[in-house]
């Protein structure tokens, strides 16, 4: 809408995201661990402990995508849509150039 590209900004928040994505779910990963009772390297593993590190690092992450695959699934574009709006900007474009 404004006219600028804006390109470079949605990469570095793109980046952002999935940094602190990361960061976050390291954070928690660990935390699971660390309530489960893990203590560190070269602890022989409880069957509760083993069970939280499978957890940690199998469904966790697996149940932490589905946040944003709900946010994709209805997220409101598709074929037709993105053709309006490309063709509006190429209509803007257009009236842009000839305004110049």
């Amino acid at each position: 809408q404004s006219g600028i590209q804006q390109t470079g900004g949605h990469m570095a928040f793109l980046a952002f995201v999935f940094k602190a994505g990361m960061g976050f779910g390291a954070f928690f990963g660990l935390g699971v661990l660390q309530a489960a009772g893990y203590l560190g390297m070269g602890q022989a593993l409880s069957t509760d402990v083993a069970q939280s590190v499978r957890f940690a690092a199998s469904w966790l992450p697996a149940l932490m995508l589905l946040v944003p695959i709900a946010m994709m699934w209805r997220y409101p574009i598709d074929t037709q849509r993105h053709a309006e709006i490309r063709n509006a900007l190429e209509a803007r474009r257009g009236a842009a150039a000839a305004g110049a």
